[in-house]
């Protein structure tokens, strides 16, 4: 199934956040969305998780998540996760797509991300709530 606005949304600002649908509550069965991040040539992406919890099996092959760098179904992996450990912050030279795939059972709680792009050659200063 797929949640439009929700589930299959592309982005174009600088700082954002993606949750799985439902989140914090469980996220549903037999889902398959997709999340572009891309403000064009001269962007780095860098990706934060918060939370996360997957259904785990040892090859991620039931309810995963997985992070591009580029924005096609082909683009090179960077990640491809489930189970509960929190993944490491993720940065792409370029646009990020962001891929979640749950099969028909044993649903959680999701995850919950914020990302945020700078322009190549500029000074960021981050500051921690």
């Amino acid at each position: 199934f797929v949640y439009p606005g929700i589930c299959q949304v592309a982005f174009s600002t600088v700082t954002g956040t993606i949750m799985s649908p439902n989140h914090p509550d469980k996220y549903p069965d037999k889902l398959n969305c997709e999340w572009m991040i891309d403000l064009g040539p001269g962007y780095d992406v860098t990706l934060t998780f918060h939370k996360f919890n997957l259904e785990k099996n040892d090859d991620c092959s039931w309810d995963w998540l997985t992070v591009q760098a580029g924005n096609t179904p082909d683009s090179p992996e960077i990640i491809r996760a489930c189970g509960d450990v929190l993944p490491p912050d993720i940065t792409t030279s370029g646009a990020m797509r962001i891929y979640f795939k749950t099969d028909n059972g044993n649903e959680l709680e999701g995850f919950h991300m914020t990302w945020i792009a700078n322009g190549r050659g500029q000074l960021t200063v981050k500051t921690r709530v």
